[in-house]
């Protein structure tokens, strides 16, 4: 273990709880992150005290944490650095922020070691509670209306809290597979290693 490191990796996807919420565009990060604890066959546990539910799982022998905020994206920082100091989480080397992308075609990943929030709420919240910029991110594309623009009708906040379209739907389960195996990647290999083979998918 490197100087600084934490004994856990973190993996959390980006929602809003709620009901009317599920199925939504914005909300693809927290999929992914309950479909990696279906496909591990472990269960998440609410943590009221960290905002947030939690599930442990281990990929190739390593042990790794899976979470998902029960806060609004806007505050997802609140529920992060709660699970950062509560497991001892060292962002800059050992989370993961799952998130949606509408810059993104639908279907395409991007891994970075770092970046700017792009605008996205949950990424701005993160910065501001963490101080800095300094983690991991894999964005999810999910594309932009059909004709390519966000119509003046269907601005940019009501389309990515839109639910899929049919087609999207159907072509769900192979966007997810990808990103379980970028988190798979993130997690077991060097972050270079992991990005070359991610952003190729």
């Amino acid at each position: 273990m490197q100087p600084g490191e934490s004994l856990m990796k973190l993996i959390v996807g980006l929602g809003n709880p709620g009901i009317q919420y599920e199925g939504t565009r914005h909300n693809i990060g927290r999929v992914l992150v309950e479909s990696i604890g279906k496909d591990l066959h472990v269960a998440f546990s609410k943590k009221r005290r960290l905002n947030a539910e939690v599930a442990e799982s281990s990929w190739d022998q390593t042990p790794f944490l899976l979470a998902f905020p029960e806060v609004f994206m806007n505050v997802s920082g609140q529920a992060i650095q709660l699970l950062a100091a509560h497991y001892g989480i060292q962002p800059e080397t050992d989370l993961l922020i799952v998130i949606d992308e509408f810059a993104l075609p639908f279907g395409r990943l991007r891994l970075r070691p770092r970046g700017q929030d792009a605008g996205h709420n949950g990424l701005k919240s993160i910065d501001q509670v963490l101080g800095h910029q300094n983690y991991a991110r894999l964005r999810l594309g999910i594309g932009l209306p059909a004709d390519g623009e966000i119509r003046q009708e269907v601005p940019l906040e009501e389309y990515v809290l839109n639910s899929f379209e049919e087609k999207e739907r159907k072509a769900l389960p192979a966007m997810l597979q990808k990103g379980r195996e970028a988190c798979r990647l993130w997690l077991t290999r060097p972050i270079e290693e992991a990005m070359n083979t991610v952003n190729a998918l």
